[in-house]
């Protein structure tokens, strides 16, 4: 991968693991409204939206926007539950000296401040795109294409770090380089490129 000026990273499944986190939010909120929907249903999307999981695997008849208020309430008072991934530091130290970094998420933007003050505030981000600012959310590439614009770049001098099936497809369909965590959340993604720990990334950048 040559001219690479900007790296984006995907949060969840890349950064931190926040599965514990997601299985007792969702577990909460399932009770909560009476859903009886097993989290395998929800961690199977992990890396869409909340909104879209919502979408997919809640039936139309409830209220989903008081479901999604109910989990992201659940979700930022247990936040403690969320740790980084071993050795992601060491990760971002070494990515930090030499590129501009980006963040490119479904979480929401309290939700994502919330883990950047307590686990990454000493790294420099240049652009944080969250769900609620966009229109449209992975798959879509419109996140990705925001931090093109900004940036002026074009999308071959930038790489996308992510580790679920809607990551590679936002990174194909912006035209921009992939490379799979592969300790993340996803399963069955077709990437030519794959980490299987942190410090590989020295094979690619």
């Amino acid at each position: 991968m040559k001219n690479i000026k900007q790296v984006i990273l995907d949060i969840d499944g890349v950064l931190i693991d926040s599965e514990n986190l997601m299985r007792f939010s969702w577990n909460k909120t399932s009770k909560k409204f009476s859903l009886d929907i097993d989290f395998i249903n929800f961690k199977n999307l992990i890396g869409l939206s909340l909104d879209n999981i919502l979408e997919k695997i809640v039936p139309e008849e409830y209220n989903h926007q008081k479901i999604a208020d109910y989990y992201k309430k659940i979700a930022l008072k247990n936040s403690h539950l969320i740790y980084p991934f071993q050795s992601i530091e060491d990760l971002l130290s070494y990515l930090d000296k030499k590129y501009k970094l980006a963040i490119f998420t479904s979480k929401t933007s309290e939700r994502v401040d919330n883990i950047i003050k307590s686990h990454f505030n000493k790294f420099k981000f240049n652009q944080i795109i969250t769900s609620d600012s966009l229109i449209n959310t992975k798959p879509h590439p419109e996140g990705l294409i925001k931090i093109f614009d900004k940036n002026k770049l074009n999308p071959e001098e930038a790489v996308f770090i992510g580790d679920t099936i809607f990551d590679f497809k936002a990174a194909e369909r912006a035209g921009c380089y992939f490379i799979l965590a592969n300790w993340g959340y996803g399963k069955n993604v077709p990437s030519k490129n794959i980490i299987n720990k942190p410090s590989e990334i020295k094979d690619f950048l």
